[in-house]
């Protein structure tokens, strides 16, 4: 009967200016899918054994579930989810916030994982995914998810380790040269440097690699 008791923090009604913004934005493509399929209220009525129902409300566990969904899907560590909730309307409309709310803390966050414990935690995002595979969000189809069905520009580069050292040696060469003339000098009297703009095979030897 305790934990029937625990009453979470409610956030005021949305005022006109908070609708009249969220109205402008276009739908996104994953949180607008999550806002009108997923239900995230059932982590409310199983988490509540975490609470004591005396003192401050706390966040409903629904909203923190979000909340660290929103941190996995872009990789943020507490500190930056925090200032992205801040300044994302999309976010903030999907968490269902008003345009100026500033409440959450990054230790928070923290804290809520430990309250809920490694079990809990996955056992709720595995029902949420449970959830999306039902909706058809992703899987049958080679797996794939709802986030690969939008463009995105990850503008990635693999460079090999041989390019990787060879460009940090011209960059100290190139610092040498516009700061410590004498020092820059002295590694060209000294040091070999034709080998730093020399461009190896696609698949050079072990030799080649050496030298």
């Amino acid at each position: 009967m305790l934990n029937r008791r625990v009453r979470y923090k409610e956030f005021d009604q949305m005022s006109f200016a908070d609708m009249m913004v969220y109205s402008k934005l276009p739908e996104h493509p994953f949180w607008s899918h999550l806002e009108k399929k997923i239900d995230f209220s059932f982590a409310d009525s199983l988490c509540s054994v975490l609470y004591s129902g005396r003192g401050q409300h706390p966040y409903a566990p629904s909203l923190k579930l979000k909340v660290h969904l929103i941190q996995i899907y872009y990789g943020l560590s507490d500190r930056q989810v925090e200032e992205r909730i801040i300044s994302d309307l999309f976010i903030k409309r999907f968490l269902g916030l008003p345009v100026d709310f500033f409440g959450f803390d990054h230790s928070t966050i923290g804290l809520d994982r430990s309250r809920m414990g490694t079990a809990m935690f996955k056992a709720c995002h595995f029902y949420i995914l449970a959830q999306m595979y039902s909706h058809g969000l992703w899987g049958d189809h080679s797996e794939k998810w709802i986030i690969d069905s939008f463009a995105s520009n990850p503008a990635l580069s693999k460079p090999r380790t041989y390019r990787l050292i060879q460009h940090a040696m011209i960059r100290v060469l190139q610092h040498l040269k516009r700061s410590h003339r004498a020092i820059y000098q002295l590694a060209l009297a000294s040091v070999e440097t034709d080998g730093l703009y020399a461009r190896t095979s696609v698949q050079p030897s072990t030799a080649g690699h050496m030298l």
